[in-house]
């Protein structure tokens, strides 16, 4: 199965949103890789992030925030449009 992945950093006043394609067996297994994932953002084993509140990370004591907005079942097509349409500018 295919889940998609939204995850927020913040950083300082900045903030960043990622999208991301995981393939899963199935639904706990795609929160297990979403989770793995943002507690390792900004690298593994003394870089990792705690886990302040569910899919909520924080590293360097709270500076940088990384949040699984959502994780939602998708298909290639859907989630290559909502890249699209996301990233496309239209002038009209």
């Amino acid at each position: 199965m295919l889940y998609h992945m939204e995850l927020e950093e913040r950083n300082g006043e900045q903030e960043y949103s990622y999208d991301f394609l995981i393939y899963a067996k199935d639904e706990e297994e795609a929160w297990e890789i979403a989770r793995n994932y943002a507690r390792t953002f900004y690298g593994e084993d003394d870089y990792a992030g705690n886990e302040t509140e569910n899919n909520v990370f924080e590293f360097m004591c709270g500076c940088i925030i990384v949040e699984i907005k959502g994780l939602y079942e998708t298909t290639k097509d859907m989630f290559i449009e909502h890249m699209l349409s996301r990233y496309t500018l239209n002038p009209n």
